[in-house]
């Protein structure tokens, strides 16, 4: 995490908090006052329910060893999920304590974690208690935003900083399958990819002047090398032609008239 960012995780959290007065996290929009105890289409109230947790060594090989937590909770309703159970009826989970949750990641760490993953069900539906967990965690934890991608605007901008990748777990290809199998018609639009396309949006740097050009890379997955594939002068790009079937990754690099800016978060996707 950005130690900078990592101080306003609490505040952050408080942020979640409100908005989940009038729920719309994600493109359902349910406008339900989960403060209140009443649950949306996630099936989740304002609390964290952690239904797994486990030191893994099958994630792509930067991530290994990855200490998984998984949220019950999801925004989709995938035909082929393996954690319906848990999705589907979120609050037969036992309401996560924080603290011991916290604890448990100290000890994953110690047992030799490099990253935190945090997937489930779908995380964004638990943002606030996320948001809670992050603010009491030192800044030297590398987290895993392990994602359907399916969220509003918002949750981008509640995890901005906090989250160092962001794994796309994205589901299908055409919205044909997107309305059969997964409940949402909008799937494509929201998750803003298709078949060979995805387009990508990112912050102007805060620091470091004015920003002339930004370089965008990729590489595949796990060790391929970085290759530039497109320049943008906005924040924002739609690359077409991309490889299909194939584990890539995207960063964006900032120019300006003193030179190459650092490398931004990488976001992996399979189109």
């Amino acid at each position: 995490m950005n130690p900078t960012t990592n101080k306003q995780a609490a505040r952050r959290a408080e942020i979640a908090y409100e908005a989940l007065h009038n729920c719309r996290l994600c493109p359902r929009n349910c406008g339900v006052d989960r403060t209140a105890g009443k649950v949306g289409y996630c099936g989740l109230d304002d609390s964290l329910r952690c239904f797994r947790e486990l030191l893994y060594n099958g994630e792509e090989d930067d991530l290994n060893p990855s200490h998984q937590v998984y949220f019950a909770g999801c925004n989709l309703r995938c035909e082929f999920c393996t954690v319906a159970e848990w999705n589907e009826n979120p609050g037969a989970t036992e309401e996560t304590n924080i603290d011991d949750l916290q604890k448990r990641i100290a000890e994953r760490k110690r047992q030799g974690a490099g990253t935190l993953n945090l997937l489930g069900g779908e995380p964004a539906v638990s943002i606030y208690g996320i948001l809670v967990l992050l603010s009491r965690l030192d800044c030297e934890t590398t987290v895993v935003w392990n994602s359907n991608m399916y969220y509003n605007d918002i949750i981008d901008e509640l995890t901005a900083g906090l989250v160092d990748i962001y794994l796309s777990d994205l589901k299908v290809g055409n919205n044909q399958c997107a309305e059969a199998m997964l409940g949402a018609a909008d799937y494509l639009e929201v998750t803003k990819q298709g078949d060979g396309w995805v387009f990508l949006d990112w912050k102007q740097p805060a620091e470091g002047g004015r920003v002339s050009a930004y370089k965008i890379q990729r590489r595949q997955r796990p060790e391929g090398a970085w290759q530039d594939v497109a320049t943008a002068i906005e924040t924002e790009s739609t690359l077409v032609d991309q490889p299909l079937k194939t584990q890539l990754e995207y960063r964006v690099i900032a120019i300006n008239k003193s030179g190459e800016g650092s490398p931004s978060n990488t976001v992996m996707a399979v189109l």
